[in-house]
């Protein structure tokens, strides 16, 4: 500790936008294990006639937003190729992995086949990087998860 064997204070850190966020989130979350599904279920309202319905949270500052999924049981996203953190507040959802097509096997007119390369049901309270296509593979319960864009 040279600063303080010299008798100086050492120097403030710099003003850091993201370490002011992460205090900020653990001020927020408490000593506990952090979100669970009562803290989101205000923000989870369901349209039973959609796979999920997006229910946004914050609208952040226009580089990120915050929405709350609630998804119907056994439905699904459609394939997609983004990624995002996700945290799953109640149920479970499964993530399909798909390879990406040969485009030098493209022939006219035909889709390319997609295959699944792995397959992972997460759980609640677990977060998680998600990608691909997401589903709920509960027949019956309602999955909730919680979304960074």
């Amino acid at each position: 500790m040279p600063f303080l064997e010299q008798g100086r204070e050492p120097p403030a850190p710099p003003d850091d936008a993201f370490l002011r966020l992460v205090q900020d989130l653990s001020l927020a979350l408490g000593p506990s294990s952090g979100l669970d599904s009562e803290g989101g279920a205000p923000y989870a309202l369901r349209d039973a006639n959609r796979a999920y319905t997006r229910n946004l949270v914050d609208e952040g500052n226009g580089k990120s937003n915050l929405p709350v999924l609630d998804w119907n049981p056994s439905r699904n996203s459609a394939i997609h190729d983004h990624a995002n953190a996700h945290c799953i507040l109640q149920g479970s959802l499964q993530e399909a992995l798909y390879t990406w097509p040969d485009q030098g096997k493209i022939k006219r007119g035909e889709p390319l086949p997609l295959h699944i390369t792995k397959e992972t049901v997460h759980t609640e309270n677990q977060v998680t990087y998600m990608s691909d296509k997401i589903s709920n593979p509960d027949p019956e319960k309602v999955a909730v998860s919680l979304h960074r864009k």
